[in-house]
């Protein structure tokens, strides 16, 4: 797909990736971030995506194999009950979280939702911030899919030991930080 529609990739990754339990966390510009995902990182992360995603042919079929996490955008307490106990589990692959909740489909990050990054706080999991920048532009921007390049930078790994000594406000300042463009 990425191909196809003459996506080209600029990557800034790290030599090693975390072996252990740990989320992804990272801005979400446009439809092709999923697919840039995919395709650059060396692991397959689990998507959090709301259960109205399973109904959609291919796609969700895609997203079981990927092991995704649907939730219920309606359920709170049961969505955050699956989230934390995914984020508890070990060798799983790593969920993935878009705190901005949906695309910003500009390059300025959107208000973070703080629910998942609270989950991740508590849980005291390794987080890996993504930035991604560019893919608004393959689509969102004209409403056509257009050719044009993505940056897509790994930063490091931030450890719960680093990030326990914040209060919440602070860890999510850092992480918005990080992932911001």
């Amino acid at each position: 797909m990425l191909k196809i529609a003459g996506v080209k990739i600029n990557k800034a990754l790290p030599d090693v990736f975390p072996a252990d339990n740990y989320a992804i966390v990272s801005n979400h510009q446009g439809s092709f971030d999923v697919l840039v995902v995919v395709h650059v990182l060396p692991v397959i992360p689990a998507f959090i995506a709301k259960k109205e995603l399973k109904k959609i042919p291919f796609l969700s079929t895609w997203m079981k194999a990927m092991d995704c996490l649907f939730i219920d955008r309606s359920d709170s307490p049961g969505s955050r009950k699956k989230i934390l106990e995914r984020l508890r589990q070990q060798n799983h692959n790593p969920l993935m979280l878009f705190p901005e909740g949906t695309r910003s489909k500009q390059e300025k990050l959107l208000s973070f939702r703080t629910g998942g990054l609270k989950m991740i706080y508590d849980s005291r999991t390794d987080v890996l911030p993504v930035r991604i920048n560019g893919t608004y532009k393959i689509w969102e921007e004209t409403g056509r899919i257009k050719p044009g390049t993505v940056r897509f930078e790994v930063k490091p790994l931030v450890k719960a030991e680093e990030y326990s000594k914040l209060d919440f406000g602070d860890f999510v300042k850092k992480i918005k930080s990080l992932t911001g463009s």
